[in-house]
């Protein structure tokens, strides 16, 4: 989880489900959110 403040507010987390799948959220002041569900692989 990482909070930067200033003019703009913002707070996100990154969820490790396995060792390919996360899943990362994140809201700030200005109304804005995200989610998503990432696959990453290391080739």
């Amino acid at each position: 989880m990482s909070t930067q403040v200033g003019k703009k507010t913002e707070t996100t987390i990154n969820l490790d489900i396995t060792d390919n799948i996360t899943a990362r959220g994140g809201v700030s002041t200005e109304d804005d959110t995200s989610i998503g569900i990432f696959l990453e692989k290391v080739y």
